[in-house]
């Protein structure tokens, strides 16, 4: 299972529902158990579905609401019936009606094309660099500075944007070693003004994530970098002139 066909099927994998089959059950969470970056992306919707629930939990309820609701609801449905009977002479002037709103409604609600997306679309037609990623962030109302701790080829970059992160959108760049390996790093940029920068440093020092993915962190500019990426180098997502070194 990819990361695409597993996040459709994590909204269908809320508490207490049946939806998902048993085969499509367990083929999502031994893609959770594999995959860093949806487990925290489903983690991040398990927390806030709890804390959804216990917030209307926490709300009392009135006295009699329910009766209250009932006759509302009977009354609403009776009038309906009502207003159905007188209107249906008029079906035909209705339907034109209907249609005229209906057009105009849709013309008026369509969405303008954003200027930044169509500039994203030719910079990666050709090719990715470092001034065109921070022009985006820029453009998006987050400007940030890249790393240059491992002098990272940002030529590599597969896609960047945004991506949840203990709850938090924050920057994000795939890199993908596309002459040899095919292998990804995954890039976070994490701002002082969202986490304790110092204290998430120290806590990263004690990590250690097994044999399959190595992780490196820098703190620097206001920022905690933290790239993780599969295998013991990183040096396939180095510049060329870093890797013969």
């Amino acid at each position: 299972m990819d990361c695409k066909s597993a996040r459709l099927l994590m909204e269908f994998a809320r508490p207490g529902s049946a939806e998902l089959d048993a085969g499509e059950a367990d083929a999502l969470q031994q893609h959770l158990a594999d995959c860093l970056d949806c487990n925290a992306l489903a983690a991040a919707e398990r927390r806030a579905d709890e804390h959804i629930g216990r917030a209307m939990r926490d709300v009392p309820l009135p006295e009699g609401l329910q009766k209250r609701l009932l006759k509302r609801l009977d009354d609403e449905r009776q009038a309906w019936y009502r207003r159905w009977v007188l209107r249906a002479g008029g079906a035909a002037a209705s339907l034109f009606l209907v249609g005229w709103l209906g057009h105009f409604l849709f013309f008026r609600d369509l969405t303008a094309v954003d200027p930044a997306e169509v500039r994203r679309l030719v910079d990666r037609q050709d090719g990715p660099n470092e001034e065109r990623i921070t022009a985006w962030f820029k453009d998006k109302g987050a400007p940030v500075v890249l790393p240059e701790a491992w002098n990272l080829n940002y030529r590599l970059v597969d896609s960047y944007g945004f991506k949840l992160f203990q709850g938090r959108p924050v920057p994000y760049l795939l890199l993908s070693d596309r002459g040899g390996s095919g292998a990804l790093a995954h890039l976070y940029i994490l701002s002082g003004r969202q986490f304790d920068v110092e204290e998430s440093e120290r806590v990263l020092g004690t990590l250690s994530l097994g044999s399959r993915y190595s992780f490196l962190f820098a703190n620097d500019n206001g920022y905690l970098y933290l790239l993780l990426y599969a295998g013991d180098s990183i040096k396939p997502f180095q510049k060329p002139d870093q890797r013969r070194t």
